[in-house]
């Protein structure tokens, strides 16, 4: 699993970044964590918007039921955001000059629309089927190539075939994300949680998401994990 230098986080003010809220970046506002080895200057390079909230919604048999909205401030409408800033920051320091990736469309409009913005190359696989999905104003920008499928099972084979001419003559493996990236940029989700939960003295009995590769939710209790056991947050 991965571990998070967050040894000498006292308390979240010591990591909180007040000149960038919540809404605007989760990752800019916690950048003194420790869990992404990028600093503040290399994040802004990358970061668009990377903002999320949590509000109530109703009461179900005695239950709170709150929304941890991570559609409508994000820069691409899904979480995927949180993992493209982190991807491109690392690609940008390493002097990446193109990245690889398939996707059903989510995260690979994310990466796309990041690497965009910091002059990386991207390469994007994704099944045909899926083409009415995908954002055509990210896909038609400058460096940005989409390559689709039509046999969506075969969309990761032929990535990978493409994946291993470009380590031949760039000499690095461009296929993105990593999963160690992966689970940092959730790792901030659980920041930001537990800053909800004390500043608002509420105590989430549980969280409930869908799941598909399973990073969101190792990367959220891991950090959880950690801050419960130093005692920083209260679990019902």
């Amino acid at each position: 699993m991965q571990k998070y230098n967050l040894k000498n986080m006292k308390r979240f003010d010591t990591i909180v970044d007040e000149k960038y809220p919540a809404e605007q970046s989760i990752i800019l506002r916690y950048n003194r964590s420790g869990i992404a080895k990028l600093t503040e200057k290399e994040l802004k390079l990358a970061s668009l918007k990377e903002g999320e909230r949590i509000f109530y919604l109703m009461d179900y048999r005695g239950i709170s039921v709150y929304i941890l909205d991570e559609t409508t401030r994000m820069e691409t409408n899904t979480f995927e955001a949180l993992v493209a800033l982190i991807t491109l920051g690392y690609c940008k320091k390493s002097g990446y000059k193109k990245i690889i990736f398939s996707s059903g469309g989510n995260l690979g409009t994310a990466l796309a629309r990041y690497a965009s913005l910091v002059g990386i190359k991207a390469y994007s696989f994704n099944p045909l089927d899926n083409l009415s999905l995908l954002d055509g104003n990210i896909f038609m920008r400058r460096g940005v190539y989409l390559i689709l499928v039509k046999n969506a099972q075969e969309t990761r084979d032929a990535m990978l075939r493409v994946r291993k001419h470009i380590i031949k003559v760039e000499g690095y493996d461009p296929l993105v994300p990593k999963k160690k990236w992966r689970l940092e940029a959730f790792g901030f989700r659980g920041l930001f949680i537990a800053e909800y939960m004390t500043k608002n003295n509420v105590q989430f009995t549980a969280i409930a998401q869908t799941i598909s590769a399973g990073f969101g939710p190792l990367g959220t209790f891991k950090i959880l994990d950690n801050l419960f056991q130093k005692k920083q947050i209260k679990i019902l």
